[in-house]
């Protein structure tokens, strides 16, 4: 079966329901969320029907960021009771995908008797394997057993959204020079990384360099912000379209989060701080030579006024991502659990 086959749906009985578990907000960011609503619309597009669930302790915050469509509920409780109604009223197979910062199936023990024909790992951690039917796996791969029967791993399954992909040039960005430089650490940067991008900036002779404020930071981080900056940094904050700003930027300084890969989709270079659990995601896209690792935030600034003296290297970073994030993996997603299904039902 290939991308390109009919929308599933046997003679008679309805098609499959894809019931999408996503957490957003707070210190989980909202890549999950990002990632969860193109597997939505591409579940859709296959005709499938599908259900996105959104586990957020206080939505209000965070409310723009969250489809019209979404139910949004406040524990796994809650969201495992409203999986089980969901898979009760649809007649037809019923997949459920999780996609979580935990990178588990929530309450795994408890989804066959829940009516779920296949479960589905969509942010599968390749050093702690989670049970589930069809894991996606992201990262390196590793010699360790992952307890599924489907496996899915590769930048082909990296998902980026709709709207990043209808902004995707036809060639990747490939110039002499460094002229902005855009800083991204995510919606809610927990770790602080911006305050202490900005910090060690301040002594580095650098181009023009704007600091992305998310949604989640809060009034009172803003205001500590703008007292720390001075040009040429400066502040956006929670702007309308950040894959514009990306495609105006001749650098992006990330920490392998989803602006990495949404950044990589667009062809644009990346320069990727290591912190906490997503320094295992860079060191893997750095061993691809899709993104530039400059270790640490601690020697960040010193790194990174090396990568701006580097142009030629920065343009060969940059297709090399362009060219592997080609912004069909929601697709790819779907097809793979389309298959596992069928094989499971055969």
């Amino acid at each position: 079966m290939t991308l390109e086959s009919p929308p599933d749906a046997g003679l008679g009985r309805p098609g499959p329901l894809l019931v999408l578990h996503a957490a957003a907000g707070g210190s989980t960011g909202f890549g999950h969320l990002a990632r969860s609503g193109a597997i939505v619309e591409a579940s859709r597009r296959r005709g499938w029907r599908a259900e996105l669930l959104v586990e957020i302790a206080e939505p209000s915050q965070v409310a723009a960021s969250i489809p019209p469509e979404a139910t949004v509920l406040p524990d796994r409780a809650a969201v495992r009771r409203h999986r089980q109604m969901a898979a009760a009223a649809h007649a037809g197979p019923v997949v459920l995908a999780c996609d979580l910062p935990d990178r588990r199936i929530a309450d795994f023990g408890h989804t066959a008797t829940d009516g779920f024909d296949l479960t589905a790992l969509l942010n599968g951690d390749p050093d702690n394997p989670a049970p589930a039917d069809a894991v996606f796996l992201r990262g390196r791969p590793s010699d360790r057993p992952v307890p599924a029967r489907c496996i899915m791993s590769g930048h082909e399954y990296e998902v980026v959204r709709p709207a990043v992909r209808a902004l995707r040039p036809l060639q990747p960005w490939r110039r002499n020079s460094i002229d902005r430089v855009l800083v991204s650490f995510g919606g809610s940067d927990p770790g602080h990384q911006t305050e202490m991008v900005a910090e060690a900036l301040r002594h580095e002779s650098i181009p023009e360099t704007v600091l992305v404020i998310g949604p989640s930071f809060g009034e009172e981080r803003c205001r500590d912000l703008l007292r720390l900056v001075r040009p040429p940094l400066s502040l956006v904050v929670d702007p309308a379209s950040l894959p514009a700003m990306m495609l105006d930027a001749d650098l992006i300084v990330s920490m392998g989060g989803q602006s990495v890969l949404e950044a990589l989709n667009l062809g644009r270079p990346v320069a990727a701080i290591r912190w906490d659990e997503l320094g295992r995601d860079v060191e893997w896209l750095a061993e691809q030579g899709l993104v530039l690792d400059v270790g640490p935030v601690q020697g960040a600034g010193v790194a990174l006024r090396k990568a701006l003296r580097t142009p030629e290297r920065l343009s060969e970073v940059a297709e090399a991502g362009w060219r592997a994030i080609d912004g069909r993996g929601a697709d790819r997603c779907v097809e793979a659990m389309a298959n596992c299904l069928a094989a499971g039902a055969a």
